[in-house]
């Protein structure tokens, strides 16, 4: 039952909805299936009630993947936008900076100038990166 208190402990702050069977075990969004609580009764509930879901970290991801999936569907999610200017990393790479320079000119990790010239083309032979 949704309400606009925790059906406990009666307050209307941090609540959160619980479903009383997981939607990863086939429960559904329907009324019936959900409980409105706060959220220290519901990390209570989680903590009492053996199972795999008895974690709100573990819920937490569950539901940011789960959401991540429904908007990749709609075509909502496009990922998270890139961080790395890989025309800059060609430039530089191309012009014959080192990635070691690259990545302290850039500011960036030097795994991120790796996966920038692999995306880009070059390949890792003989310690060297070819195109």
């Amino acid at each position: 039952m949704i309400t606009d208190f925790c059906v406990i402990c009666g307050t209307k702050e941090n609540l959160h909805n619980h479903h009383i069977v997981p939607r990863a075990r086939g429960g559904g969004d329907e009324p019936t299936n959900r409980l409105t609580v706060c959220i220290e009764h519901h990390e209570w509930i989680h903590d009492v009630k053996p199972g795999l879901f008895n974690k709100m970290s573990e819920l937490a991801k569950l539901n940011q993947a789960e959401g991540i999936e429904r908007a990749k569907k709609a075509g909502k999610y496009k990922g998270r936008k890139r961080s790395v200017d890989r025309n800059k990393v060609k430039e530089l790479w191309e012009s014959g900076v080192s990635a070691i320079e690259i990545y302290k000119q850039m500011g960036i990790g030097r795994a991120s100038v790796y996966r920038a010239l692999e995306e880009l083309g070059y390949t890792h032979q003989k310690s060297k990166w070819v195109l």
